[in-house]
C-alpha cells in the first residue's frame, strides 16, 4: 500500500489511502476521516473499515450522520474534500479502543479547532453483555411505547395531543375536491409534473450533473494506488501507473491477478510483468 504525504498541521506525517476494494482485507484498524480543506479529522477504530467507510459515507450524504459536526463540515465543504484514511494496523483486536484514544489524543480530534469527535474517550459497544436485570429494565421501558422508545410522556402531554388531533382527517374530503382553490392546485400540480422522470437525477440541469460528475473523478482519483509500473509481453516498460481498473480494462487483463503479480504472488498474467527496482 502506497504512503501518500498530507500535513495535518504537522500533527501527523503520513496517511495510509487504501484502494475501496482492499479495504476489506484489512482487519482492525484505526482511520481517519480527513477534511483536506482546512485539516480536521474523526477518529475512530473499526475490525471491518470497508463496511464502516460505506457507512459513514452513506448517512453523511443522506444527512442523518450522528456525529452533527462532521455532518455540517461534509455540508459545508461537499463530499469532495474528505478522505477516508488507515492510521495504524492493529494486529490485535482487542487493542483498537487503547489505540483509538492514543490518535485521538494525538491528533487533538476531540478540540473543534482540529478535529471533529465529540466525546473525548473512546468507547465501544462490541461484544457488551446486559445483565439479566439490565435486560428487564430495557423491556420494560420499551413496552407499550413503540414510537418513543425508552421516554415515558407525561399525562399532560398525552392530553394535549390528543386535543390537538381530534377532529383531523387525512384524506381529502369530497367537498374539499369540488373547491376551485383545490382544483387550481390539481391543475398547477399536474402542469408542473408533466413530462418529469420518478428518478431525480433526471432533473438536475446537464451543465450541474457534469460538475458534480468531475468532482467525484477528482475524489476519486486523488485516492487511487500508485504502481510504479509494468512489463508488457514485449519487454517495455509501461508505467507509472495511477488506479490499476482502466489500466486493465484498457489491455484486456484481469485486475485480481495483475494486483498479484504487482505484490508477487504471482509471476505473470498474459506475458505481464513486474517492473521491480
Amino acid at each position: 500500500m502506497k504512503q501518500k504525504p498530507t500535513d495535518y498541521r504537522n500533527r501527523i506525517k503520513a496517511l495510509e489511502y487504501v484502494d475501496a476494494a482492499d479495504l476489506g482485507q484489512l482487519g482492525p484498524v484505526v482511520y481517519a476521516i480527513h477534511n483536506t480543506t482546512n485539516g480536521k479529522v474523526y477518529v475512530g477504530s473499526t475490525a471491518r473499515a470497508g463496511e464502516r467507510w460505506r457507512t459513514h459515507r452513506k448517512q453523511l450524504r443522506a444527512a442523518r450522520h450522528p456525529n452533527r459536526h462532521l455532518q455540517a463540515a461534509w455540508n459545508e465543504y461537499g463530499e469532495a474534500a474528505f478522505e477516508f484514511g488507515i492510521i495504524e494496523r492493529v494486529p490485535d483486536a482487542e487493542q483498537l479502543i487503547q489505540r483509538e484514544q492514543y490518535w485521538m489524543d494525538c491528533l487533538r480530534a476531540c478540540d473543534p479547532a482540529s478535529g471533529y469527535n465529540l466525546r473525548p474517550r473512546a468507547e465501544s459497544s462490541r461484544g457488551k453483555q446486559f445483565t439479566p436485570e439490565q435486560r428487564t429494565r430495557l423491556s420494560a421501558a420499551r413496552l407499550g411505547n413503540k414510537h418513543a422508545l425508552g421516554t415515558k410522556q407525561s399525562q399532560a402531554t398525552i392530553d394535549k395531543r390528543r386535543e390537538k388531533l381530534i377532529g383531523r382527517t387525512w384524506t381529502v374530503s369530497a367537498e374539499r375536491k369540488e373547491s376551485p382553490e383545490y382544483k387550481a392546485w390539481r391543475k398547477r400540480h399536474r402542469q408542473m409534473m408533466t413530462g418529469r422522470k420518478h428518478d431525480w437525477h433526471t432533473s438536475i440541469p446537464e451543465e450541474t450533473r457534469a460538475k458534480i460528475s468531475a468532482s467525484v473523478k477528482k475524489a476519486r482519483a486523488a485516492t487511487l494506488k500508485v504502481y510504479e509500473g509494468f512489463v508488457d509481453p514485449q519487454g517495455r516498460l509501461v508505467g507509472p501507473i495511477q488506479g490499476l481498473e482502466d489500466f486493465c480494462v484498457a489491455h484486456g487483463l484481469t485486475r485480481s491477478l495483475m494486483d498479484k503479480v504487482y505484490t508477487g504472488k504471482r509471476r505473470s498474467h498474459k506475458g505481464w510483468t513486474v517492473q521491480r527496482g
